[in-house]
């Protein structure tokens, strides 16, 4: 499992093998957001550090061939993830928490805030002054 110490372990690895699948494989550009965890702690990563720290980089095109060759995810893992983390060591931001941790309420209330689709989904708050209420129906009023 990832620590805040290394990154380079097999959950990193892996995360490398399936972005760089859904994104050449699938052609999945919806990914907002890659997730490690073991259900206690989480590391969550933006998909646009990862598109800067491994699909642009050096590392897709040894995909591509380690995929052309028929070679498995366990090669990709200790022969080509493995090294790329240790020489590269690719520098971006991550969301950490342990839920171990959380017993103050305010920590709480920002892990529903974290875990909402505004946020997870990078969907826009709904909190524009000009939009309309959108519980509001014309049937719940009478003239």
């Amino acid at each position: 499992m990832i620590t805040l110490d290394n990154l380079n372990a097999k959950a990193m690895h892996e995360l490398i093998y399936y972005y760089l699948r859904e994104r050449e494989s699938h052609n999945n550009i919806d990914i907002k957001y890659l997730v490690a965890t073991n259900n206690y702690e989480w590391f969550v990563f933006d998909e646009k550090d990862f598109d800067k720290a491994f699909y642009r980089t050096k590392i897709k095109k040894d995909y591509e061939t380690c995929i052309r060759e028929g070679k498995d995810s366990e090669y990709f893992y200790s022969n080509i993830a493995k090294p790329f983390l240790a020489k590269e060591k690719p520098n971006f931001q991550f969301t950490h928490f342990d839920l171990r941790e959380k017993k103050d309420r305010s920590k709480l209330r920002a892990l529903y805030k974290f875990f909402s689709p505004e946020y997870l989904l990078k969907q826009p708050l709904a909190n524009d002054s000009n939009s309309l209420n959108r519980s509001f129906t014309m049937n719940s009023y009478t003239l």
